[in-house]
């Protein structure tokens, strides 16, 4: 007996308490009707005062001191909407007042004076005007928000958080900053510079007459859909490709973005602004030609056993090789370990590039691109990141690759000559 009447009563309160909350949820209801229902009036009152005010106007009769007089003791329309933010003014308060330099290199990876400077340049293309409603976020806030944000893997979330702004704000930001640097920075920062000094450098290196070495590196993206088998890349990932060249230092001096990861490196090197160029004889000023045992060396560029040879590409021997061919490689697989280290400098101080690019297909090489202007900005001004960050050189052999197109035996014969000449330069014959 004892027994059923607790199982009545645990029921009979399971049973109040439904009902209990069946009701406030109920109030709550007709609370936000209520609230809904008094907007709709006021925006309805709001239309009649405006149309009415608009008829006096048409009429002459309209006297603008009292209309404003008027106006500004219409009530307030809630907007529920917005979600109340508690401002911090990080950005003011604690960025701008407080950091010193090492906090601003260890969290932007560039000193703040770059990052000003870097505001300076791109400040006709970001800076918005004043309204009514609201001010604009300063030019500095907008380019330190788009550098914070590539400098990790791109998620607006965390950069809208930090500097308060809302989610979709921050993305249009991000690449508006960005398509601002392409625009205005690209052709200033990613070119050849002084060949003459580039040259001197590859030859402390241990290669003569080079102005450059070239490499592919794969990015990760999120494939568009229907397109996904365009950007499958030979480790079943999707990916676009970088072909960058860089001088002795690592500064690059020549990019190639966009083209899809199943695209193969010499596909792209073949269809890429500096092959036709160095044909052309047009990249470096004056095409400086060294003669070696009546051979004509041009300005030369080095890359690994996945590119074809030129007069002007040098790439490593293949097949048996002789003490004279193994020192040739030996030379050449040390300058061209410059463009590996630059990449590794690049992915590792803009974590974006190590991670996927989350943006628009149709924003893939501004991201891309923005970082590599970056690049070159802080390598020229000497902010190095920190030297744990970089892994060590190695003098490693290349893997080569017997997958080399559209090249044409005229050419192979001519590399071939000017590899043979290289290759006596470097034994001192």
């Amino acid at each position: 007996m004892t027994s059923l009447w607790v199982v009545k009563m645990a029921s009979e309160k399971a049973f109040f308490d439904l009902v209990s909350m069946v009701e406030k949820e109920e109030e709550r209801r007709r609370r936000r009707m209520s609230r809904i229902a008094k907007s709709l009036v006021l925006i309805s009152r709001r239309r009649a005062a405006l149309s009415k005010i608009a008829v006096m106007a048409a009429s002459g009769n309209l006297d603008i001191s009292s209309c404003l007089a008027w106006m500004a003791t219409w009530p307030r329309i809630p907007r529920w909407w917005q979600q109340p933010r508690e401002r911090t003014n990080w950005w003011s308060d604690e960025v701008l007042q407080r950091w010193d330099n090492d906090m601003w290199v260890s969290n932007f990876h560039m000193s703040k004076e770059t990052l000003f400077d870097l505001a300076s340049i791109l400040r006709p293309e970001l800076e918005r005007g004043e309204s009514r409603f609201r001010s604009p976020i300063p030019v500095e806030k907008r380019v330190a928000l788009t550098i914070w944000w590539l400098s990790s893997p791109l998620m607006y979330r965390k950069a809208a958080s930090r500097f308060e702004v809302g989610i979709s704000t921050a993305a249009e930001i991000a690449i508006e900053v960005c398509l601002a640097m392409e625009k205005l920075l690209l052709r200033k920062t990613i070119q050849l510079g002084n060949y003459q000094t580039i040259m001197d450098g590859f030859q402390r290196l241990g290669f003569p007459h080079c102005i450059g070495a070239i490499d592919g590196t794969h990015i990760s993206v999120c494939p568009p859909l229907g397109r996904r088998e365009e950007y499958i890349n030979r480790k079943q990932g999707f990916s676009i490709v970088l072909q960058a060249t860089t001088d002795h230092s690592g500064r690059l001096i020549d990019i190639e973005v966009g083209n899809c990861g199943r695209s193969h490196d010499s596909h792209i090197f073949n269809n890429s602004a500096i092959c036709e160029l160095m044909d052309e004889g047009c990249f470096v000023p004056g095409n400086p030609t060294l003669h070696v045992h009546d051979v004509a060396i041009p300005p030369l560029i080095i890359g690994d056993g996945a590119y074809p040879i030129r007069k002007w590409l040098m790439t490593p021997y293949r097949g048996e090789l002789t003490p004279d061919k193994l020192a040739y490689n030996t030379a050449h697989c040390k300058a061209r370990c410059v463009v590996e280290r630059c990449f590794s400098r690049l992915k590792s101080r803009w974590g974006c590039l190590s991670g996927r690019l989350t943006v628009k297909e149709e924003n893939f090489i501004s991201v891309v691109t923005a970082c590599a202007i970056l690049h070159n900005i802080c390598e020229t001004r000497g902010e190095v990141l920190d030297p744990d960050v970089e892994p060590p050189a190695k003098i490693v052999l290349p893997a080569f690759s017997n997958n080399i197109r559209g090249h044409s035996t005229n050419h192979k014969k001519e590399g071939q000559t000017v590899r043979s000449a290289v290759t006596s330069i470097i034994l001192g014959r």
